[in-house]
């Protein structure tokens, strides 16, 4: 569980750690703040924070891998 404070501002979220799923990583009580520059990728290691529709509190992981994903058209 995290608590969410923005800082649009500043061009990042802030984020303090509720749970201890992110340990040894992060702690309860750490305050995380994540950028998502436009264009940039997503990293191995790097850590998300997404909210799903109809939840209260956003989630937080770190990435483990990337896939590169090619479109294909149909026709």
């Amino acid at each position: 569980m995290v608590l969410t404070l923005r800082y649009d501002t500043l061009g990042c979220v802030g984020v303090g750690v509720c749970s201890g799923s992110m340990e040894p990583a992060f702690y309860r009580g750490d305050l995380l703040f994540l950028t998502n520059p436009a264009g940039a990728r997503y990293q191995t290691g790097d850590i998300t924070v997404y909210k799903i529709p109809g939840a209260d509190i956003p989630i937080v992981h770190r990435v483990l891998e990337t896939h590169d994903f090619v479109a294909k058209d149909k026709g």
